[in-house]
C-alpha cells in the first residue's frame, strides 16, 4: 500500500563486515550458553504479555534482546548473523549500524554513476 510520507529505494549492497558473531554456529552458541531454540524463541510475548492478560509473565526484555544488547556492548563488534525467528531454513544478518567500520556497506549509486560506501 502506498504511503504518502515514506518511500522506498531498493540498492544491491555488498556488506564487508570485519567483526561478526556467527550465531548459526553451534561452537558459538555454545560459548555464549545460548541454543537455535532461545534465538528463536517467542520474544514477541515478553511485550506483550502483562497483569491483564491471560498469561501474565514472562514480561520484560527478551532473552534474544539481552543477548543482541550485550552483543552491541563488545568493542568493535559490527552485528551478527543468526537463525532466522520466522523461517527456520534461513538466516538473518543484524548489522549496528552505528558502529560500521568504513567501507562497511557499499553500493552503485546510477544518479552519480559511481559506487559509494558507508561509512564514509
Amino acid at each position: 500500500m502506498p504511503q504518502p510520507r515514506a518511500s522506498w529505494t531498493v540498492l544491491n549492497a555488498s556488506v564487508n563486515l570485519q567483526q561478526l558473531v556467527d550465531l548459526t554456529d553451534l561452537a558459538a552458541q555454545a560459548a555464549l550458553e545460548t541454543s537455535a531454540q532461545e534465538l528463536t524463541g517467542d520474544w514477541v510475548g515478553y511485550r506483550l504479555r502483562g497483569p491483564h492478560t491471560t498469561v501474565s509473565q514472562p514480561t520484560g526484555l527478551a532473552p534474544t534482546h539481552e543477548l543482541g544488547h550485550e552483543l552491541y556492548q563488545a568493542p568493535d563488534l559490527e552485528g551478527f548473523r543468526t537463525l532466522s525467528a520466522k523461517a527456520p531454513y534461513h538466516e538473518a544478518l543484524v548489522v549496528f549500524p552505528q558502529k560500521l567500520q568504513p567501507g562497511a556497506v557499499s553500493w552503485f549509486n546510477p544518479l552519480r554513476q559511481r559506487t559509494e560506501t558507508l561509512p564514509e
